[in-house]
């Protein structure tokens, strides 16, 4: 643990270790990568799966590390979520058990067979 005391040299201390953790990340961890296009930037939301023609999958079933929520805003990547994936799910469950957060289940992907959580990207953070 590195005592903050608010200088360059604590500053970039700080930067070195999360560099080596992300890299960490990246090499040694299985990540789930997700592409979110267009919508979020109407809506606020992102979609996450948990099941497809009625049996579980997505964040359901994946055997990921980590969950890495791509947003992309005409055609670009503008930004991307990673989270651990026991965060996500934890967070997924305070959050649809108080709807009030905007949180819901939806039908959607191709056919409307796959089970997604709407979950706004606010609320994912808790900001109100």
């Amino acid at each position: 643990m590195v005592k903050n005391n608010k200088t360059f040299e604590y500053d970039l201390l700080f930067g070195e270790l999360r560099e080596q953790r992300i890299s960490e990340i990246l090499q040694n961890k299985k990540i789930e990568v997700k592409t979110e296009r267009g919508l979020w930037q109407e809506t606020g939301n992102i979609a996450i799966e948990i099941a497809y023609r009625g049996q579980p999958s997505g964040l359901a079933t994946t055997e990921a590390d980590y969950w890495l929520h791509i947003l992309e805003r005409d055609g670009q990547e503008y930004c991307s979520l990673l989270l651990p994936v026991e965060v996500l799910k934890n967070r997924l469950r305070e959050l649809y058990t108080y709807p009030a957060n905007g949180v819901r289940v939806v039908m959607g992907g191709d056919n409307q067979q796959s089970k997604l959580v709407l979950v706004p990207i606010a609320a994912l953070f808790g900001v109100n």
